[in-house]
């Protein structure tokens, strides 16, 4: 009789710990957690006065990727980041000279788009300044 209690008890901690290592186990949704815009991604040039225009060559007639937005940059929500609406689109400004792009004034701005990009600025699709000048 004691081996039998002794082999139910063997089975009945062998079974609570097959359920316990059962429940520990996480499940994966699937989800990359991120929630990206797609709104980027048109390659043709905005007749609208103010959207991106896209050009391939830069004036010395060198190739140069990127695109060309204008507006004026402002400050974001969030300490040190800068936004400028261009069309319907706002963008995060990531580099290039913060005294021209903080002047108060128009700018021409150079760059790329890099919508993947996370930052802690919470707002605009961001983007990789290549050249800032006045408009």
């Amino acid at each position: 009789m004691r081996n039998r209690l002794s082999l139910s008890v063997a089975l009945l901690a062998s079974l609570l710990a097959g359920l316990l290592l059962t429940g520990c186990g996480g499940t994966d949704s699937g989800s990359d957690g991120g929630s990206g815009s797609s709104d980027y991604g048109s390659s043709s040039s905005s007749s609208e006065p103010g959207g991106p225009s896209v050009s391939s060559t830069d004036p010395s007639g060198k190739s140069s990727p990127g695109i060309t937005i204008t507006g004026t940059p402002t400050e974001g929500v969030e300490n040190g980041c800068i936004v400028m609406q261009s069309g319907a689109t706002l963008y995060l400004l990531l580099g290039g000279d913060r005294s021209v792009l903080m002047s108060g004034q128009p700018v021409v701005v150079r760059g790329v788009p890099d919508p993947g990009l996370m930052t802690t600025c919470q707002q605009g699709t961001p983007f990789r300044v290549t050249e800032v000048k006045p408009a």
